[in-house]
């Protein structure tokens, strides 16, 4: 496989880090600048289980302030916002990884 060569300037704190990060590892900087581009084709992973559950927990609240009064009919219309908002959050979460 052939390969290119490239050259960089950090900013010097940020070389510091690439020096102490080489030095704990015990690996060149090249290595290291390699390791870093190779990161760049794994996207972490989104749970959409942990959406669902933020999205239930606002809607429980929700329904809890609504029921002990403490949300007036006008608290009530608002206080869905937030419902309504981290669901469809949710649901876009999960169309995503569809």
């Amino acid at each position: 496989m052939s390969q290119k060569q490239y050259s960089t300037r950090l900013p010097e704190d940020r070389a510091e880090e690439l020096e102490r990060y080489c030095e704990e590892r015990n690996i060149s900087k090249a290595e290291a600048l390699r390791r870093s581009v190779e990161e760049l084709d794994t996207e972490p992973e989104s749970d959409p289980e942990l959406y669902w559950k933020i999205a239930m927990g606002t809607g429980i609240l929700y329904l809890m302030l609504v029921q002990s009064g403490i949300l007036s009919l006008s608290g009530t219309v608002l206080g869905a916002v937030p419902v309504l908002g981290a669901l469809l959050f949710w649901a876009s979460k999960v169309r995503v990884q569809s």
